[in-house]
């Protein structure tokens, strides 16, 4: 899967992770039921478990859970990633 597609496939499981299971949290580490929602919609989309964890733990580095949250909700109301995710999801992908 190219990058565009592999982009467009954690902007979607960003918006589905959160759509399943909201939860609030300052740590790093997300919420069981958030983690879970993600990687079950991750393996879903066609990746591989040890890519999903690896996008997950990534993206758990990089926002807080209510970032996390906020930036779905923002894509949510916009229909587009903010500058922020576009730029978490970049450095995720290209770990």
């Amino acid at each position: 899967m190219g990058l565009t597609g592999r982009f467009a496939a954690l902007a979607m499981l960003v918006v589905l992770s959160l759509s399943t299971a909201i939860g609030c949290s300052g740590n790093r580490d997300y919420d069981e039921e958030v983690r879970d929602a993600f990687l079950t919609n991750c393996e879903y989309a066609g990746s591989s478990p040890s890519v999903c964890i690896g996008a997950l733990e990534c993206i758990e580095e990089r926002l807080t859970q209510s970032d996390f949250e906020y930036e779905e909700n923002k894509l949510l109301l916009t229909g587009e990633l903010s500058e922020r995710m576009v730029e978490v999801t970049a450095r995720c992908l290209n770990r």
